[in-house]
């Protein structure tokens, strides 16, 4: 879990360093594509999700992993206006199972409201 959480911390990073460097298309668009190592979890039957946020509900963005390296991905388009956050989910059923999300309480990257 831990080394999952520290993926989601430098993936943050890399996220919120690179999110204006990505520009595709029409200006103020970004293609972002967001990837997690799921080497210390076990993924549930629903697969991986990113969702919340700026992305939108718990199942929002499916995250697949192609080449069974354990590194799941997904890509969204986003706004270039005001960045915003994310989660990560594992195996939500629906597009409201906040349940699922990634636990990472009291982390520098947590948002304590939420």
């Amino acid at each position: 879990m831990r080394n999952f959480i520290r993926t989601i911390l430098s993936l943050s990073f890399i996220l919120t360093f690179g999110y204006s460097a990505l520009s595709q298309g029409a200006p103020g668009v970004h293609v972002v594509t967001f990837k997690v190592s799921a080497a210390n979890i076990t993924v549930g039957p629903n697969g991986l999700y990113l969702g919340g946020g700026i992305i939108g509900g718990a199942d929002a963005v499916q995250l697949t992993d192609p080449d069974g390296n354990g590194v799941y991905e997904g890509t969204d388009t986003l706004s270039g206006a005001g960045g915003g956050k994310f989660i990560f989910l594992n195996s939500p059923a629906y597009s409201t199972d906040w349940d699922t999300k990634e636990i990472i309480q009291g982390l520098p990257c947590s948002d304590p409201n939420n």
